[in-house]
């Protein structure tokens, strides 16, 4: 963030924070702005510039793009602090239509040692809006394929949907809503809070927030504990509740997903003037009336598997010990029940492949109604990498 940025966000980082640019003696002004809205409503003024950085004070980049933020705003209760966000992974839709399309009959395949999936798991380090996926003393990872050490127990498959208006299914799962969970005595005490027939939750791991309905988020807040503070922008709580406060369950079709109040309380690396509190809610308000965009707390949590050809998710139990699934009932396929869900369920697309049996040599070839559908998906959906963030 620049020490020119202008908005009352950008009041809340401290000076000796921001960036400076006559301290740099690199720095090359290319005299022009970038206005960008990310998807969780956040929005950020940038001027585009040329820069090198250095990392640990030993590897120097060349002169690159960056984008110096001048002006940051947030949607209410979307955020505490402004902070530069650098996205990879996704080609973004600057360079919508740079990338050729495939032919017809084709689909590009991101490949990775021989596989299709992609995962992530780790964390560890919750309860900070600094907490970065590549930070080199963060205990949280990307990787090409699947690592079994990272993870115990089942995974539980989850279908992508198909969501309205030909948007991109990567990666939204159908989703029912949430739960608080209590612990009462011998009994634990559970409130339901449903979205919309429908909704979608879509991982998203460009914001350390869980994204929801404006409504839902005065109610999920309010149940917790938590106050609308205007100075912070936030919904704030004291930290004792870190402790104290239900846990917060995510609930898809025949799954739960637990988390506890640490993982989605988190603490205030600056606090606010005229705030009282010292930790917020990392349940914030978006922009979408119906659905969910399951951030940072969510996928720090567990141990995540991003299918590309199957169309699902995967989610497991990290050995983070930071979330914990139960199965509830049975998890729909495409060809299962679908009474609970709006949106249809992407089906599974299979490869022209060839695989080796003990008798023989099984070839695996695709029926022509999936390699219609591969074409469309081409069309529509190329860009199927997860978002990353730095």
């Amino acid at each position: 963030m620049s020490d020119k940025c202008n908005t009352t966000t950008c009041d809340l980082v401290p000076y000796n924070r921001k960036f400076h640019r006559n301290e740099s003696s690199t720095n090359i002004d290319l005299h022009y702005q970038v206005n960008h809205t990310y998807i969780d409503g956040n929005q950020v003024l940038m001027e585009a510039e040329l820069d090198t950085v250095t990392l640990l004070d030993k590897f120097t980049f060349p002169s690159h793009l960056i984008g110096e933020a001048i002006e940051v705003n947030y949607p209410m209760g979307g955020g505490p602090v402004a902070a530069a966000r650098i996205g990879v992974g996704d080609y973004g839709g600057l360079l919508k239509n740079m990338i050729p399309q495939p032919p017809p009959g084709k689909r590009l395949y991101p490949r990775a040692g021989g596989d299709d999936r992609y995962s992530t798991g780790g964390g560890g380090g919750s309860g900070s809006p600094n907490f970065r996926k590549r930070d080199v003393n963060s205990r949280f990872y990307w990787v090409l394929g699947i690592d079994p050490t990272m993870y115990y127990g089942a995974v539980y498959d989850l279908p992508l949907v198909i969501p309205p208006n030909n948007q991109t299914p990567f990666w939204k799962l159908p989703f029912i809503g949430f739960q608080l969970e209590r612990e009462g005595g011998h009994r634990k005490q559970r409130r339901f809070f449903p979205t919309a027939a429908g909704s979608f939750g879509q991982i998203y791991s460009s914001t350390p927030y869980i994204v929801v309905p404006s409504e839902m988020a005065k109610q999920l807040n309010r149940a917790i504990g938590a106050t609308f503070n205007k100075e912070a922008n936030m919904y704030t709580i004291s930290c004792a509740a870190r402790r104290s406060a239900p846990a917060l369950i995510f609930q898809f079709p025949g799954l739960d997903a637990k988390i506890l109040p640490r993982q989605y309380i988190y603490a205030f690396d600056t606090v606010p003037s005229g705030t009282h509190h010292r930790c917020y809610s990392t349940i914030v308000t978006g922009f979408d009336n119906t659905n969910v965009l399951l951030g940072g707390p969510f996928f720090t949590s567990f141990y995540i598997i991003y299918g590309y050809d199957t169309r699902k998710v995967g989610l497991a139990n990290s050995i983070t010990k930071l979330g914990f699934l139960h199965p509830r009932g049975e998890i729909p396929t495409e060809s299962g029940a679908q009474s609970s869900i709006s949106y249809p369920i992407l089906p599974t697309i299979s490869r022209n492949t060839t695989s080796q049996s003990s008798s023989s040599m099984v070839a695996t070839t695709t029926t022509p109604a999936k390699m219609a559908f591969m074409t469309r998906a081409a069309q529509m959906h190329q860009y199927t990498l997860p978002f990353f963030a730095m």
